[in-house]
């Protein structure tokens, strides 16, 4: 949000990694704040097709607004993804996933492939990480064929219960702590987590 650039919210010593769940839209001075906060040593998650849409909500034509952060690339223009099955490391059992087919690997390095298509993909960009998930972590079933856009799954599951493991794992990697949230009993998709200070850490949502 503009939050990002009005209170600089980026600037902040106590925060260390940045989360950006399914953000397809960002504006050019989000963009800008993102990739000074990862270029002096700041951590970035995203999920699949991060920038790939302006401010505004309009497909760009080139590169995304965070390609060069994340270290990919694009074969075709964005926004056409697939469905596939696929079991991540961490987790348990097959979930079909919603992927960026088209995602190619420049200075970036994948931990995880299938068909080719990178799924954990890792960048150094600068003194900071850039950690892409290239699917939908909002949106996976257990069986089915669904998409997003028919909104016919199988039985959906909570992406935090998912793949919590996967995310723990990762985070442990990062050396960053969280407190310690109990996910098992929050009310799923859609729940608002408020800002925290835990430490000499600062969590906020953005």
């Amino acid at each position: 949000t503009d939050s990002i650039v009005k209170d600089k919210v980026l600037d902040s010593k106590h925060i260390r990694l940045l989360i950006l769940p399914h953000t397809m839209a960002i504006g050019p001075a989000e963009a800008i704040a993102i990739r000074n906060f990862v270029n002096n040593g700041g951590t970035v998650w995203a999920d699949i097709e991060p920038g790939i849409r302006n401010g505004h909500g309009r497909y760009l034509k080139d590169l995304g607004m965070l390609d060069k952060v994340f270290g990919i690339s694009r074969s075709e223009a964005p926004g056409k993804s697939v469905n596939k099955q696929l079991k991540l490391p961490d987790t348990n059992g097959e979930l079909l996933f919603n992927l960026d087919p088209n995602v190619k690997l420049n200075t970036a390095t994948a931990s995880f492939t299938v068909d080719d298509i990178p799924i954990l993909i890792r960048n150094t960009y600068g003194k900071g990480q850039a950690l892409l998930f290239n699917f939908d972590t909002g949106f996976y079933s257990i069986s089915g064929t669904g998409s997003r856009e028919s909104g016919q799954t199988g039985r959906q599951l909570q992406p935090a219960l998912t793949i919590k493991p996967l995310m723990l794992k990762l985070l442990k990697q990062a050396r960053i702590k969280l407190p310690n949230l109990n996910l098992n009993n929050s009310p799923g998709l859609g729940f608002e987590l408020t800002g925290i200070n835990y430490g000499e850490q600062q969590l906020r949502p953005i």
